[in-house]
């Protein structure tokens, strides 16, 4: 029998990654070909709460929040 991961253990994974971390702003490019640029701007994740690991709460340092929902694929 192999064992699958859950979108539990995905959630628990993502929170293990995220938490007390930062990341960057991306900006699109003025240019037609819109490629993502990195700014110098970065926002700090303050908390993320697995009170439902399939259902990621997620906030920022700024007050900003996200939902995240994992949905396991085929």
């Amino acid at each position: 029998m192999t064992i699958k991961a859950t979108t539990r253990d995905l959630g628990l994974a993502i929170r293990d990654f995220l938490d007390d971390r930062e990341f960057y702003h991306f900006e699109e490019g003025a240019d037609e070909s819109s490629e993502l640029h990195e700014s110098e701007e970065t926002f700090e994740i303050a908390d993320v709460d697995v009170s439902d690991p399939n259902n990621l709460k997620i906030r920022l340092d700024n007050g900003q929040s996200f939902l995240v929902r994992i949905i396991a694929g085929e």
